[in-house]
């Protein structure tokens, strides 16, 4: 167990570090405004962001966030 929690911290120094809440918010505003975006296109600014964020963001916070601005 100690040996894997040792392992695993190891890991992390190696991984991106996530973005916080309040970044991909800011991101997600700007992106809407740039597309135009209404709740119709829901799905083009997911997509869009999505791809931006590629290896940034987890999917599921980035959802909330584009949820939270309809």
């Amino acid at each position: 167990m100690k040996s894997e929690e040792a392992e695993l911290a190891i890991l992390e120094t190696y991984l991106p570090k996530m973005m916080e809440r309040g970044e991909i918010e800011k991101i997600a505003r700007a992106k809407k405004e740039e597309l135009g975006a209404d709740p119709s296109k829901k799905g083009m600014l997911m997509s869009a962001l999505m791809k931006e964020l590629k290896g940034r963001a987890d999917g599921g916070l980035v959802k909330e966030v584009v949820d939270s601005l309809f």
